[in-house]
């Protein structure tokens, strides 16, 4: 792992305008762009407003960017007046007994003044997709990941699996399950993609393993700018 060094930017838009956290932000959404070309096509932008606020992390080989993904705190989402996005991508979708069961799950962590996130926008850079090191770089993210949350993110979070990509496989072997039994929808913004809202509450002995591996990598991590205060809950 001496050739990859991880990145932990939170709250884009209050960073310093100019040097390297700027320069890190644009090779992250560069990488997402392309990564999402790749997989989805032209007709997708996987660029949004949500990006200025919310918490990234980036995986770089040899400073050549990787990997990326994207949390997004709720109370942020509350705080900048947004819809917490898993809510409204199951209200567009018109399934009504997932959208109530996630707005049910919310309440009941602000119930007990406990935070989420919802997790999206995972990217592998195409190049290194097509590398001998694929494989290796998609662990070392997800065990990056589960360190985030481990470490200094909610311990609850929601994400949204692509079944094209049997993303859902990995996240149930890390401890993600369905928001409940009829957690398919269609995702409006991907090419209506048939998805699956999941939960993760606890983490599998496999998220474990993968937290105790890849934990001097992340305690290596660069951070940049100062995590959301509505993290304070979930530590």
């Amino acid at each position: 792992m001496h050739h990859y060094q991880l990145y932990l930017l939170h709250s884009p838009s209050a960073l310093p305008q100019h040097g390297e956290c700027q320069q890190l932000f644009g090779e992250l959404l560069a990488l997402r762009i392309r990564g999402y070309v790749r997989e989805h096509g032209l007709t997708v932008m996987p660029v949004d407003a949500y990006d200025h606020f919310s918490t990234h992390l980036l995986l770089c080989q040899d400073d050549r960017p990787v990997a990326c993904a994207k949390f997004i705190p709720f109370q942020d989402c509350l705080s900048q007046q947004r819809t917490f996005p898993p809510t409204e991508l199951l209200a567009r979708a018109g399934n009504e007994p997932a959208r109530r069961a996630t707005e049910a799950l919310i309440a009941r962590l602000q119930a007990r003044h406990l935070d989420l996130s919802y997790d999206c926008a995972f990217t592998l850079c195409p190049g290194a997709r097509r590398s001998q090191e694929a494989a290796s770089i998609v662990r070392m993210m997800h065990g990056a990941w589960m360190c985030y949350h481990d470490s200094v993110g909610p311990r609850h979070f929601i994400v949204s699996a692509t079944l094209r990509l049997k993303t859902e496989r990995l996240f149930q072997r890390l401890g993600c399950q369905p928001v409940c039994k009829q957690a398919e929808y269609r995702l409006h913004s991907i090419n209506d993609e048939p998805a699956l809202m999941m939960h993760f509450e606890q983490g599998t002995p496999l998220a474990q393993s993968w937290i105790s591996h890849y934990r001097p990598l992340w305690e290596q991590r660069r951070e940049l700018g100062l995590p959301h205060a509505s993290f304070a809950h979930a530590i």
